[in-house]
């Protein structure tokens, strides 16, 4: 089965030099502080998007951080999926929890 037979919802390319900035250690919305910037890949109409990040952390399935995509206000997402594409480089699916 292919990954588009899988899906639930359709998938959309992001604007152009679009941008997410993420927050791996704050936990808060409210205390949101970038500490590197991600390349959005797609997005996904019900709530969330696939991005590219350079990180040295590792990052997991289920790993919760604060996001901010393009002009939406930061938001708390989980990660769902994980490509690791290069020793600092990852591919990650993230749903938007609120």
């Amino acid at each position: 089965m292919s990954d588009v037979q899988k899906r639930k919802h359709i998938r959309f390319k992001p604007d152009k030099m679009a941008y997410a900035s993420v927050d791996f250690s704050s936990g808060s919305k409210d205390s949101f502080d970038p500490e590197t910037v991600a390349i959005i890949v797609e997005e996904a109409p019900m709530g969330g998007c696939g991005l590219v990040v350079c990180t040295q952390k590792e990052v997991k399935v289920d790993d919760s951080y604060i996001f901010k995509v393009g002009e939406l206000s930061p938001l708390l997402g989980t990660v769902r999926w994980v490509k690791k594409l290069d020793e600092e480089i990852y591919k990650i699916g993230i749903e938007f929890l609120e």
